[in-house]
């Protein structure tokens, strides 16, 4: 989406499943070890995480997932927070 953001898209999946999985994502990334000019950098992510039933425009979907998103950022980052319904 952005300079540091991108979106994925779950067909199928419930919102549980969609925490569950953005979680290890971030898990992953997280224990990831990344060296970079002879040093160890820690990475961590800030993921949003939101349903979409068919009714949703998708406009307003990447409204609430990126609200989301912030909300994890503003908490503290490394977080996964989902989005408010």
């Amino acid at each position: 989406m952005g300079g540091e953001e991108f979106v994925l898209f779950l067909r199928n999946t419930t919102v549980e499943i969609g925490q569950l999985i953005a979680e290890r994502i971030r898990r992953a990334v997280a224990d990831h070890i990344v060296w970079w000019q002879g040093q160890t950098l820690g990475v961590t992510l800030s993921l949003g995480v939101c349903g979409a039933p068919p009714v949703r425009p998708l406009e307003l979907l990447f409204e609430m997932t990126d609200k989301a998103l912030y909300q994890a950022k503003r908490s503290g980052k490394n977080l996964v927070f989902l989005c408010e319904e």
